[in-house]
């Protein structure tokens, strides 16, 4: 029950440490009336008032437009609703965190590099930096498991397929009794987690990842009453196993973030036994393509990781790299339909997503939010269809090569 107490404008500012301005400001919007106004014709203040006000405060803090809470203040939306919002902001959030920690290390890169020479090189710390700036959004994306996270929700809530992909990788891979398994990139574990009961108990399986905060989701997926499971924090270029001793390896949706897939396939070939498997994966020219329009025609200008990741690793020149190193590589394409419904599950996505598409709609936002809801809305059935394509490429260790 509120007391009797009343505020003036510059009192209920003061109480929140907020400007007269800001106050005024909401009053203009409409999303925080005054409970009435003195003999002079001043705006009075409630206590009621003021719990809005910093109900009001705590949401911008947490990033959420004025409308959104407008729609919350007017009893517009529901529970669901609100955590989907602020779903989107952590998602947006946690994007610009990953960009600073990939900025934080190209600054530390290039101070090593430039303090290892005795002169100031610029050719040399130019071109340095140039590449860590080309790669910064493999970088990015692999950084934590925030997108690995949103991707893998999209894909498991909105597939066409009931299987899913992570269950035909699985129907698709030799397991058989006292392997020694490898996941190098195992993401968050969903793989194994998708799969617990058809895991053989004799199989001993390492889990590996380059980012601790992944390999601790991983963790949280893996039950601790199966000990046949190993956790590895590694640098995919210099794996801490010793020669030959896996008996398949499996690197889903990880070499194209790798960036250097070369030297990582001559550690692959060095820790897998004769006559073991590797089984990888890779994206297809096709993939995301309805959902890379959709986006450039918002602004051409945003970029779309998909196209590095395929000059990176993609079929072609995936399959002519494993050659180098393996027998028989042969390979089966996935294929399924998302169909999305929810603008918001859509943009949790998006604003996860690695590159420039945050600085781009910073400040429209709201815009490009109504943008994406309208084009769900106006779709048919009311859906937004992304078509999804993945290959999965296997091969065997015959060849005999020199790794020195």
């Amino acid at each position: 029950m509120h007391s009797n107490k009343f505020y003036s404008t510059g009192e209920l500012a003061k109480n929140v440490n907020v400007s007269v301005r800001t106050v005024r400001y909401y009053d203009s919007k409409g999303i925080l009336k005054p409970t009435g106004y003195n003999e002079a014709g001043h705006r009075i203040y409630s206590e009621a008032d003021l719990l809005k006000l910093k109900r009001i405060l705590a949401f911008k803090f947490l990033g959420l437009s004025l409308d959104e809470i407008m729609s919350i203040e007017n009893g517009e939306v529901v529970k669901d609703d609100v955590v989907k919002s602020l779903h989107l902001q952590r998602s947006i959030i946690q994007n610009k965190i990953n960009y600073m920690k990939v900025m934080l290390d190209a600054i530390n890169e290039a101070e090593a590099n430039i303090a290892s020479n005795k002169e100031l090189d610029w050719q040399n710390s130019f071109t340095a930096i140039n590449l860590l700036e080309e790669d910064k959004e493999l970088r990015q994306h692999y950084i934590d498991g925030a997108n690995l996270n949103a991707e893998v929700k999209l894909k498991e809530n909105f597939s066409s397929d009931k299987e899913g992909w992570y269950n035909w990788v699985f129907q698709h891979i030799h397991f058989f009794e006292n392997a020694n398994i490898l996941e190098l990139g195992c993401g968050n574990g969903i793989l194994w987690s998708k799969n617990l009961k058809a895991i053989n108990p004799k199989m001993s399986i390492v889990l590996a990842e380059v980012s601790t905060e992944i390999l601790n989701e991983a963790r949280k997926r893996i039950p601790p009453t199966l000990p046949n499971f190993h956790f590895e924090l590694v640098v995919p270029e210099h794996l801490p196993f010793p020669n030959e001793c896996f008996d398949i390896v499996i690197a889903n949706h990880f070499l194209f973030y790798t960036r250097h897939v070369e030297t990582v396939l001559t550690e692959i070939y060095r820790v897998l036994k004769k006559g073991g498997h590797f089984y990888c994966s890779t994206i297809d020219q096709d993939s995301m393509n309805e959902l890379e329009t959709l986006i450039k025609e918002f602004d051409s200008k945003i970029s779309f990781v998909k196209s590095k990741l395929i000059e990176n690793f993609g079929v072609t020149i995936g399959k002519k790299m494993l050659t180098k190193y393996f027998n028989n590589v042969n390979y089966l394409t996935y294929k399924e339909r998302l169909v999305i419904r929810d603008s918001k599950e859509l943009l949790e996505y998006i604003y996860s997503m690695p590159g420039n598409i945050l600085e781009l709609i910073e400040s429209r936002k709201k815009d490009f939010e109504n943008y994406i809801e309208n084009r769900i809305a106006n779709s048919y059935n009311h859906e937004f269809s992304i078509t999804n394509v993945s290959v999965l490429l296997e091969c065997e260790k015959n060849k005999r090569l020199s790794l020195n």
